[in-house]
């Protein structure tokens, strides 16, 4: 009877440690599991967090592109303009000269005109 009530007791010592380490297990998966929950709700702010910056990313580009297109565009104006200007800041030298050397044949002309009259008054003379 002494020695079923050792083995019962051995028994009941062993059911409790089995208890408290089954628990102890318990306790530990939850707080696994409960670790997991979070880590994988992080992941996914992560991952949201990561769309939205792809999203402003795709947009930054496309405004870099609009921004570049917009530059290219008034470079091609301003080069447009200064070859324009170039070409009416040439024609209007060309013009200059030309007025320049018919003002100077004409001078030429007048003093030629001058002298003959000259000559002509100093011949009848």
């Amino acid at each position: 009877n002494e020695r079923l009530r050792a083995e019962a007791y051995d028994l009941h010592s062993q059911v409790e440690t089995l208890q408290a380490e089954i628990k102890r297990e318990l306790h530990d998966k939850a707080k696994f599991l409960k670790d997991k929950e979070e880590l994988l709700r992080d992941v996914e702010r992560v991952q949201a967090e990561l769309n939205e910056t792809k999203v402003q990313l795709e947009l930054k580009t496309r405004d870099i592109g609009d921004l570049r297109m917009e530059l290219k565009h008034e470079k091609d104006l301003r080069t447009r303009i200064e070859d324009e200007t170039r070409t009416s800041r040439n024609g209007q030298l060309a013009e200059v000269s030309k007025l320049k050397a018919e003002l100077r044949r004409q001078k030429e002309n007048a003093r030629r005109e001058a002298r003959q009259t000259e000559d002509m008054k100093n011949q009848s003379m």
